[in-house]
């Protein structure tokens, strides 16, 4: 369902097209109304929505004073001008703005459906487009785990493929977005501020140049390599945030696909990364973890279908198959031997 928002200080137009998309088209929904831009911006600043339907004369902040922000701020926002036919020389104005769409007053319904189902259309295509960003933020972090600086750079080349067909703001904010969610990742996961390695990743925002802004996210991702190669203990780091991770979720039905995920790193190159570093599988050290829980509870007296469900077994029989095999015991057994 796509949310918008509609802008016009004539009461009778808003509840006449808030009316129209909620009662007659589907796949669509009228959130909120606003009767001057600067309401709608006030909004906006703290709310999110997918597209705006704005009239472009306003007592206090015009239709041209929205899409200014959005574009400033949130160009993936899709937004509609609404004119008169006097105002339609300054309403195409926008097109600095990012306008795509006009509407004249009074409002043809069978050509706001059409804008709105190709507006559809391109949402669907850039919210592809933002889960292969958030994909392409994953896998390069793990590229700099493995020190493949070459995979990641064919990998910044795919997203400048990816990006080939946005308008140049667009483009930016998906590139900006990218580097600012892989700057987080290797503070949150290496326990690194590129910063204080001389790498400040707000300087690209002021580039307003296509091929300067590549160039520069390019080197931007040249240097994080080659500055992190230096770092020692980032292998540390994620092995201890692997450990930590199992150690506060194995009564949940968590596999090696969880964890690798949960430190940014393909299965294979993390189930090789924990036998090098630990010296044991990863299912032998979340069986491991398992087995002496159960055995904690179990002298505890707890009841064995309890002690199954917090050690993150469905199957009260395979369980106990499982710990049986671990302990050359069964957990009644077990809990008789310990407890009488």
């Amino acid at each position: 369902m796509l949310r918008v928002i509609v802008v016009d200080d004539e009461k009778h137009i808003r509840d006449g097209i808030g009316n129209f998309i909620n009662n007659e088209l589907d796949g669509f929904v009228v959130e909120h109304c606003f009767s001057d831009g600067d309401e709608a911006i006030d909004y906006l600043k703290d709310k999110d929505t997918d597209i705006v339907i704005s009239d472009i004369r306003m007592s206090r902040k015009s239709g041209l004073d929205v899409a200014r922000f959005i574009y400033e701020n949130k160009p993936y926002i899709k937004v509609i001008i609404i004119s008169g036919y006097q105002d339609f020389e300054y309403a195409q104005s926008a097109i600095s703005y990012g306008i795509k769409a006009y509407l004249l007053k009074p409002t043809d319904f069978d050509e706001l459906t059409d804008i709105l189902n190709s507006f559809r259309n391109q949402i669907d295509k850039e919210k592809n487009y933002l889960e292969n960003f958030m994909d392409s933020s994953k896998r390069i972090f793990s590229m700099i785990v493995q020190s493949d600086k070459e995979a990641g750079m064919g990998l910044m080349d795919e997203i400048f493929t990816l990006v080939g067909g946005f308008d140049y703001q667009n483009a930016k904010t998906y590139i900006v977005s990218f580097l600012e969610i892989l700057n987080d990742k290797i503070l949150a996961n290496l326990k690194v501020d590129l910063k204080v390695l001389g790498i400040d990743i707000s300087v690209i925002k002021e580039i307003d140049d296509r091929e300067e802004l590549y160039k520069l996210a390019r080197e931007t991702v040249d240097r994080i390599f080659t500055a992190l190669g230096r770092v020692d203990n980032n292998e540390n780091n994620i092995l201890q945030k692997a450990k930590k991770y199992i150690d506060e979720n194995f009564s949940s039905d968590i596999s090696l696909q969880d964890v690798a995920d949960y430190v940014y790193l393909n299965p294979a190159y993390f189930s090789r990364f924990f036998k090098v570093h630990t010296g044991e599988n990863f299912s032998d050290y979340l069986l491991e973890k398992r087995m002496k829980k159960a055995a904690e509870l179990l002298s505890e007296n707890k009841k064995i279908a309890e002690v199954c469900t917090c050690c993150g077994y469905k199957n009260p029989g395979y369980f106990s198959r499982t710990f049986k095999e671990y302990y050359k015991c069964t957990p009644y057994e077990y809990a008789r031997k310990v407890n009488y």
